[in-house]
């Protein structure tokens, strides 16, 4: 799994562990080959309640980050979502720009850069610390964290022998 992807989902289960109102249900998405199930199973198994898999097949050309984009604003509408964490950046081309186009296709502000958040309890306001600034946020919005964030958890091998058996769904 993406480290940045890795540390976006354990901000994830951080938020639904202080029973933070944005986050009751975590659903990691992943687009790509049958091989994205393991990074999807990985997802569970560090606390993720849901996985979609949207199967590409290894002969297509890879999707596009605006491709990308597109596809998860579709499942941001489809779920009822009201918060996207992402990575703030991909491993294999380095490019960070899934999440920035999300926003802009959404229509939802964005925080790059994210190392921590902090959500209001009473408020719809959102507060984010970012590698060079800070900013504030409103309920609905994109957030692409950083290496910073935080240690990622160690998933525990018997979530990871359960998430085998977990069902994901298919698009």
């Amino acid at each position: 799994m993406n480290p940045f992807d890795e540390l976006s989902i354990e901000e994830a289960v951080r938020l639904r562990e202080r029973k933070v109102k944005p986050v009751d249900d975590i659903l990691a998405f992943s687009a790509g080959s049958a091989k994205s199930q393991d990074v999807l199973r990985t997802a569970m198994a560090m606390g993720a309640d849901r996985a979609l898999h949207l199967q590409v097949d290894e002969k297509e050309p890879e999707l596009e980050p605006l491709g990308v984009a597109k596809v998860l604003k579709k499942v941001v509408e489809d779920e009822g979502r009201n918060l996207v964490i992402l990575g703030k950046q991909s491993i294999d081309d380095d490019s960070g720009q899934t999440g920035q186009m999300l926003a802009g296709l959404l229509g939802w502000p964005q925080a790059t850069q994210a190392s921590k958040v902090e959500v209001k309890k009473d408020s719809d306001e959102v507060l984010v610390t970012r590698e060079v600034d800070g900013g504030r946020l409103w309920r609905r919005w994109v957030l692409m964290s950083r290496g910073g964030f935080r240690r990622s958890r160690w998933r525990s091998h018997h979530r990871g022998k359960a998430a085998r058996r977990w069902k994901m769904w298919m698009r």
